[in-house]
């Protein structure tokens, strides 16, 4: 039989919880007008969005959140994902005369709001992230004074003279935040770094790496969307361990289940907007694997169990 390790740290975080249920709520008030609109995925996940597919929310898509606006129809409704928007698409968006639902995620706003509370002291902002990300989208419409750096090549000496504080993408990987940090101490050593890691995503990734670090010779599962970073650094952080094999899988249809025959222990870990039902067809299909004859089997999920 094989060993199962199952992180504790599983399912929906609080935020994104909080987004699908403002979502939901609002496709169901019949105050607001319809169609109802979204700003992009309301979370990073396929099953989510379809989800709200059926329920006649229109997600647009397009190159950033300002120009999105322009799919949307005045006098409408308009949700805002879990990522957050920038004043400026808010501001847009008044000029619309949409009704606004606003469905960030509250350590989001809670980070948006130290970065602009340090803009206003006059400081600049050197923001480590993902570019084309919604999350960094909005930061770097926060002002001329926010720089997006996502390596050492970005690094330039025009801040020599400034007041700098390091900012981040609250998504990525605190591990190759605390790299990007040194890079650029070693360059402005008067610089300050601000606490911006989601704590949800840091205990994910002091988990997995806790518990990889002490394995050898195992399966590593990371169940997650392609599109959501939290999940794709988990899976970066998995596939440092070269004493262990790592998977990245968006559901039950994509594991190959000839690689999982090859391993006595198995951890499963996973993003923060991957499902829990995802999660668990995971283990039990690998907890009866003895059973199973295929190297490939199709989920049995419905759309609506992705909220349960």
């Amino acid at each position: 039989m094989k060993k199962i390790i199952k992180l504790n740290n599983q399912g929906f975080c609080y935020g994104v919880t909080h987004a699908i249920e403002i979502a939901i709520a609002a496709s169901k008030n019949e105050s607001y007008p319809k169609p109802i609109y979204l700003l992009g995925d309301i979370v990073h996940n396929k099953h989510i969005s379809l989800l709200l597919d059926k329920l006649g929310i229109i997600t647009i898509k397009g190159n950033n959140r300002l120009q999105m606006l322009d799919q949307v129809e005045d006098y409408k409704t308009v949700i805002f994902s879990a990522h957050g928007v920038s004043d400026k698409v808010k501001e847009k968006a008044k000029r619309k005369h949409l009704v606004i639902v606003d469905a960030i995620c509250p350590y989001v706003e809670k980070t948006v709001n130290l970065m602009k509370d340090e803009l206003n002291k006059g400081n600049e902002i050197i923001y480590i992230g993902k570019e084309n990300h919604p999350e960094t989208e909005a930061a770097l419409e926060l002002s001329e004074h926010v720089h997006l750096i996502q390596s050492k090549a970005d690094f330039d000496n025009s801040f020599i003279d400034k007041n700098i504080k390091i900012a981040n993408q609250t998504t990525m990987s605190k591990y190759d935040i605390e790299l990007l940090c040194n890079e650029i101490l070693s360059y402005y050593p008067k610089a300050q770094v601000l606490d911006m890691v989601c704590k949800v995503t840091e205990k994910r990734q002091d988990e997995l790496k806790t518990t990889i670090d002490k394995l050898n010779n195992s399966l590593i599962i990371i169940i997650g969307d392609k599109n959501s970073n939290n999940s794709t650094k988990l899976y970066e952080l998995a596939k440092r361990s070269i004493n262990n094999y790592s998977v990245f899988i968006e559901s039950i249809n994509d594991l190959d289940l000839s690689i999982v025959r090859k391993y006595d222990t198995i951890v499963i870990a996973s993003g923060t907007s991957t499902p829990i039902v995802l999660i668990n067809e995971v283990e039990e299909t690998i907890k009866n694997i003895d059973n199973i004859k295929e190297d490939y089997i199709k989920s049995n999920i419905q759309l609506d169990d992705y909220l349960k």
